[in-house]
């Protein structure tokens, strides 16, 4: 994992636990992340599918990895998580963003029943 993608995990944390132990409770998480990259699959260096990996799939995982025991605690919450038309389907130029919002939507079908038997939606 580069520094970059270390500190923002520090960072996101930090925000995590802050709001957990606020008065007021997280009732709802809405992960929205985004990273677009148009390119032939061919054409595509490491560093790329790295960058788009890291942002549309690594860095939603680990925001929702954080919240699941406040949500597990309280026995309630709702994860709301976008994806975008290519988690439905391969377009061209967009083979490592189609990857990556399929990979999204498979793991939030596995969170609904892995989560619901704890009153988290």
């Amino acid at each position: 994992m580069n520094q970059a993608m270390a500190g923002g995990c520090d960072s996101r944390r930090a925000t995590c636990e802050q709001a957990s132990l606020s008065e007021h409770n997280v009732d709802v998480l809405f992960n929205n992340a985004g990273y677009g990259m148009k390119a032939r699959f061919e054409d595509m260096t490491e560093e790329d599918m790295a960058a788009s990996i890291g942002t549309n799939v690594l860095r939603m995982v680990r925001v929702t990895q954080q919240f699941i025991p406040h949500f597990k605690k309280r026995r309630a919450g709702t994860i709301l998580t976008t994806t975008s038309l290519a988690g439905e389907m391969g377009l061209i130029l967009d083979g490592i963003h189609a990857a990556n919002k399929w990979a999204v939507t498979g793991m939030c079908e596995m969170l609904h029943f892995e989560l619901a038997p704890y009153g988290i939606r």
